[in-house]
């Protein structure tokens, strides 16, 4: 006997299974950020500090879950090069600069035998590596950039890896003090328009985020028409 699921049926398991990997985010308190922020455009921004999330939509979950699994694989590629005591993830990192709070908790970081930091990894899935050929994006440049300045490094890393075929893409970056100046005033930025209670015009920048972003049925950029 053979009994077949409906495709309804199969979906909500599957979704029942993301909802159970990511907590439901809070409102916060302006002036405060994620180092994911940096990479982020300023109307998500005003969004997540002003209304919240009630519920993170499908394909972030399935992105969130996707992203998680490079980075499994590529902290349990390390272990096995190196030794498991000289990687480390999930390094807390805080930036107290101009005003701001900004927190979060860094990928597999690569120690030294001395415990020092030797590489910091930011682990990012791609489907298309030849896209990535010339430079990484520059929303995960930012992020790496918010890590490098909290744990006080000049220089990290960034991989691409491939989610099926694991083939990876890496890339060097330099703490870039102009980029960095950059990022912090974009964050000036957003702080002052939710302090007014207005509405960040959307970024088309950052549009390749959008598909996975959980404001999409308020935002009304024109992209998504």
């Amino acid at each position: 006997m053979v009994t077949q699921f409906e495709d309804e049926e199969g979906d909500e398991i599957i979704r029942n299974y993301f909802q159970s990997k990511m907590q439901k985010p809070r409102k916060r308190s302006n002036g405060k950020f994620w180092v994911s922020d940096l990479g982020t455009c300023k109307r998500y921004m005003f969004y997540n500090t002003v209304i919240g999330r009630s519920e993170p939509s499908l394909e972030s979950m399935k992105n969130f879950e996707w992203g998680n699994r490079v980075e499994d694989v590529w902290e349990q590629a390390l272990i096995e090069k190196y030794n498991k005591r000289l990687v480390k993830n999930d390094l807390e990192a805080k930036i107290f600069e101009d005003g701001f709070q900004i927190w979060g908790y860094t990928d597999p970081v690569l120690l030294k035998p001395d415990g020092t930091i030797d590489t910091i990894w930011e682990v990012k899935g791609a489907t298309n590596l030849w896209a990535r050929r010339a430079s990484p994006a520059d929303s995960h440049r930012a992020q790496l950039h918010g890590y490098m300045k909290a744990l006080d490094q000049s220089e990290g890393k960034i991989i691409y890896i491939h989610p099926t075929h694991f083939t990876t893409k890496t890339y060097e970056v330099e703490f870039d003090d102009e980029f960095w100046a950059h990022l912090l005033q974009r964050l000036g930025e957003a702080k002052d328009l939710i302090s007014d209670k207005v509405l960040p015009k959307p970024e088309k920048d950052y549009s390749p985020k959008c598909k996975w972003c959980d404001y999409q049925d308020i935002c009304e950029a024109e992209w998504f028409d």
